[in-house]
């Protein structure tokens, strides 16, 4: 507790406090430090706040059939082809 009257919130890495444009949140874990954040995100296959890991597995594979269908998008679109149906 800080004289203030208040307690900071802690990074989820360092242990430090986190405030003011310093720090962001990753969804689901709690504060981070910016300069925190990269090594952590390699570690625990975080991507844009979303924590790959923590997913169980029909959400994974949710996840992998959106993203493998974005990549047929635009590659169709990038090759102007039709889309046959069968």
């Amino acid at each position: 507790m800080y004289s203030i009257g208040f307690s900071f919130m802690k990074c989820i890495i360092c242990n430090k406090p986190v405030y003011g444009k310093q720090g962001m949140t990753a969804v689901g874990l709690g504060a981070i430090h910016k300069k925190c954040f990269p090594g952590h995100s390699l570690d625990n296959r975080v991507f844009q706040s979303l924590d790959v890991s923590a997913l169980n597995d029909e959400d994974f594979v949710e996840l992998k059939e959106i993203v493998l269908a974005e990549i047929n998008a635009r590659e169709n679109v990038s090759q102007k082809t039709s889309i046959e149906l069968f």
